[in-house]
């Protein structure tokens, strides 16, 4: 064999072996893999705190849950502290797919859910939000009474 045709093989031989490396690379993931893994880079949590006010100390807490750009799932709560004990006074959530209130009363702690807002849990969240920030002495007197 002449030496230029070893050295033809071993180049040709040596491209196949990278070709095969390259293939095992860029190989497809098991369909089960490459689902979690877009789940994963899809859905997003979220929580903050917001002091509505300093006087009597009222907190609104919102936690959600996103997958793409929807909210899935999300619980906004509104928090009074009451000589220095912390109490729930309402709470707005969308944990059975439908956008519900939750009123707590002073004696009888919390009572059963009512649909609030009949669109989209995102525009439920939003529309809670709105609803603590501008209606929370309402709620807390109705609390304290009750």
């Amino acid at each position: 064999m002449a030496a230029c045709e070893v050295a033809h093989r071993s180049r040709v031989g040596r491209a196949a072996e990278d070709v095969a490396k390259l293939s095992w690379i860029f190989a497809p993931r098991p369909t089960e893999r490459r689902l979690i893994v877009r789940e994963r880079a899809a859905s997003m949590s979220g929580r903050y705190e917001m002091l509505l006010n300093r006087a009597i100390p009222v907190l609104m807490t919102v936690e959600f849950k996103t997958v793409r750009r929807d909210v899935v799932d999300y619980a906004v709560v509104l928090l009074v502290d009451i000589d220095g004990k912390i109490e729930t006074v309402r709470v707005y959530d969308g944990a059975h797919g439908q956008n519900e209130l939750h009123r707590y009363t002073r004696s009888g702690g919390k009572q059963p859910a009512e649909i609030v807002h009949d669109g989209t849990l995102g525009e439920g969240m939003r529309a809670a939000i709105i609803d603590m920030k501008g209606g929370y002495g309402a709620m807390i007197e109705a609390w304290s009474k009750q």
